[in-house]
């Protein structure tokens, strides 16, 4: 006997994530984004931090990713097919889905993507634990 079980989730909080920018995106190239359907599933904010100070998502992501065909114009950035969600945040969302900060936000939006330019306050991609990703 299979048992499942529903959470719903308050918030979703991603610092530094280290998958497809395009995870979030409702097609890509036909396809839907793998993580797609978590949009909408969380009562609160969705929070993604990014920035290219992140160079395991700004360059080791893209590498690997294209060695492995994983599905450009320059190497991680958001025109690459490759690029991380930590080094770019979301790609290929329409505008109502996303709000983008340029900064850590005195209050985010419900039920949207709040997308967090994270360049003042992440150095690198491990240093998620500093003060100032805890207002995330």
């Amino acid at each position: 006997m299979e048992r499942h079980c529903k959470l719903q989730a308050i918030s979703i909080t991603l610092l530094q994530a280290a998958y497809s920018h395009n995870g979030l995106a409702a097609k890509v190239d036909g396809v839907t984004g793998v993580f797609h359907n978590v949009i909408g599933k969380a009562a609160g904010p969705i929070v993604v931090t990014h920035t290219h100070n992140d160079s395991a998502c700004t360059v080791a992501y893209p590498l690997a990713s294209r060695l492995a065909r994983d599905v450009a114009s320059e190497l991680g950035g958001a025109d690459d097919r490759y690029g991380a969600m930590g080094a770019n945040g979301p790609q290929l969302l329409s505008n109502d889905a996303v709000v983008l900060h340029d900064a850590i936000p005195d209050k985010l939006k419900q039920g949207k993507i709040n997308s967090v330019l994270a360049d003042e306050f992440i150095s690198e991609h491990n240093d998620v634990t500093n003060p100032g990703c805890e207002k995330c």
